[in-house]
């Protein structure tokens, strides 16, 4: 998860979450990762539309939402 996005793309990311997980706000930095909305295996890019922030405990959450939705939760936060 985000081995291979840019870091420029990366930062850009992280600055549009204002630094926290999308989901719950949470802001301790190293446990903020960036995420696939729709995931690399399922042909998603490392585009900055593509991307969200989440913390450790969102990661798993995440795999049981739908794109549509997290988009949603996506749009309200960025």
């Amino acid at each position: 998860m985000g081995k291979d996005i840019p870091d420029n793309v990366k930062l850009l990311v992280f600055e549009g979450s204002d630094f926290q997980c999308v989901f719950c706000g949470y802001r301790e930095g190293l446990n903020i990762t960036v995420h696939h909305i729709i995931p690399k295996v399922e042909n998603g890019e490392d585009t900055y539309d593509n991307l969200i922030t989440l913390c450790h405990n969102k990661v798993q959450m995440v795999n049981k939402i739908s794109d549509k939705e997290i988009l949603k939760i996506r749009k309200k936060t960025i």
